[in-house]
């Protein structure tokens, strides 16, 4: 942003109207430029070497538990022909999951943590 911002503010543009340009243009670059440009930004900001993303099992959580198990009833009941509104179906799922009985969301709870357990082992 700052080496590039620059030629857009002499085209009369503001940050926020250059920055999606700059964004596309760095999604753009070529692989040895995208390295480059984050080599530079870890020299600048102290950083020496980029922390690697480790891609793991996420926990899982009695609703999420609860949400796997109904949504396939939300989407059976979308007229053929309609399409199905996931915000929707995840605001009237989560509706359920806080009117239901603590007990039976307790029990969704404890399935989570013998899944997740499952995993470590």
């Amino acid at each position: 942003m700052q080496a590039e911002f620059p030629k857009y503010k002499d085209q009369g543009l503001k940050l926020g109207e250059a920055s999606g340009y700059i964004a596309q243009a760095y999604k753009a670059l070529p692989a040895d430029q995208l390295a480059a440009w984050k080599q530079k930004a870890d020299e600048l900001s102290g950083r020496t070497a980029r922390a690697s993303q480790q891609a793991g099992p996420k926990k899982t959580t009695g609703y999420n538990l609860f949400v796997k198990e109904h949504m396939p009833q939300l989407k059976a009941r979308v007229p053929e022909g309609q399409t199905f509104a996931a915000h929707q179906a995840m605001a009237e799922l989560g509706s359920l999951w806080k009117s239901l009985p603590e007990d039976q969301r307790e029990a969704y709870k404890d399935r989570a943590t013998q899944h997740n357990q499952s995993i470590k082992e």
